[in-house]
């Protein structure tokens, strides 16, 4: 997209409407701060902080993020991607990103995840044959230990170079960095957590 929109959900909504599955769209995000919720239905689409890395912190998502895609299954070649963002939700009952019914590959590249009650990702009603999840160079936050910080039931998940932690402040209780369940893939390279639980 090259027209400027004031909001990334405007410009995700545009691209939805004006274009087919075919066309991919990329969506750069300029600085600030974007007190919205983010839905994305569509493959081929990418959604890009100039910055590119989230610790700069340029581009905040403090809406909850939903991937939900359910066209025709392809968990290679139909790719949903974010990268450099900040996704920092506060709420205490939605996951900051979650995946949710999709069919197709979604990666999250440079990002950051915070949460403050629920999960900072939650990956469900999806199965290992139709959903692929790939996180690689990624902090997730957990700000409260009444929840999972990552939370997977189905889908093929992939880990490179991600760090899972608490503050130092905050007592983790019985919640845990990577709660699998169902029938889930889940491997991990170079994963750090640090949290007083169990993985």
């Amino acid at each position: 997209l090259t027209d400027p929109f004031a909001s990334i959900s405007g410009a995700l909504a545009y691209a939805t409407s004006n274009y087919n599955d075919t066309s991919s769209v990329l969506v750069e995000v300029g600085p600030g701060t974007y007190a919205e919720d983010l839905t994305v239905t569509r493959y081929n689409t990418y959604v890009r902080s100039l910055a590119h890395r989230y610790e700069q912190r340029a581009v905040t998502v403090t809406g909850k993020t939903l991937v939900n895609y359910t066209g025709p299954q392809d968990k290679y070649n139909r790719i949903i991607g974010f990268q450099g963002i900040f996704f920092n939700h506060s709420s205490t009952t939605n996951p900051t990103f979650n995946i949710s019914g999709s069919r197709n590959l979604t990666y999250l590249k440079d990002c950051y995840l915070a949460s403050n009650g629920a999960s900072s990702l939650k990956v469900e009603n999806v199965t290992t044959s139709s959903a692929k999840i790939s996180i690689s160079n990624c902090y997730f936050l957990g700000q409260s230990g009444s929840s999972d910080i990552i939370s997977v039931n189905g889908g093929d998940v992939k880990m490179d170079s991600v760090e899972i932690s608490y503050p130092s402040s905050v007592v983790a209780g019985t919640s845990n960095a990577i709660n699998i369940n169902g029938n889930s893939l889940f491997a991990a390279d170079r994963l750090l957590v640090e949290m007083p639980s169990k993985i």
